[in-house]
């Protein structure tokens, strides 16, 4: 089908949402081996940036997703990647941000507040923020850590 590389991509932001890490992975190679030319374009005639689009796109959801007002830090990270580090990804409510991790843990994240709202954050782990080396008051509720920010700042999450 001239549509697999589209497809794939489309199953790679499937599994991601499914917070399946396995799967993402296992897709990404599928994408990778079936789907893409030495010149890493999407390998379907005459050519379709879908494909490489969406494997983008799924590889960005792995590692950090904005629904709604929540921001998740590697919501579907996969084994495979046990240390890494991202930056400018962008989430809803005006907001980019940076991730480390080591040992697939979240060892530090960056969020610059564009606009200055409220972000409520989830992890796995209650996490410190400070701002311009002060903390700043968080509430936790179901691994889920809402703090407010101003507008240019940037704040420092850790574990």
């Amino acid at each position: 089908s001239s549509y697999l590389g589209w497809s794939r991509a489309c199953i790679i932001i499937f599994w991601a949402r499914l917070l399946d890490g396995e799967k993402v992975f296992e897709n990404i190679q599928l994408l990778l081996t079936r789907s893409t030319n030495m010149n890493m374009l999407d390998s379907h005639p005459p050519f379709q940036i879908d494909g490489n689009f969406g494997a983008t796109a799924g590889i960005a959801e792995a590692i950090l997703q904005s629904q709604g007002d929540i921001i998740s830090l590697l919501p579907a990270l996969p084994p495979q990647w046990p240390q890494g580090y991202v930056s400018g990804l962008l989430a809803r409510g005006g907001f980019e941000v940076s991730i480390s991790w080591k040992n697939s843990v979240l060892t530090s994240a960056e969020i610059y507040s564009k606009s200055g709202n409220t972000v409520t954050v989830a992890y796995s782990h209650p996490v410190k923020v400070t701002c311009d080396d002060h903390e700043v008051p968080v509430t936790v509720i179901d691994n889920k850590n809402t703090f407010y920010t101003e507008a240019g700042k940037s704040y420092v999450l850790e574990v």
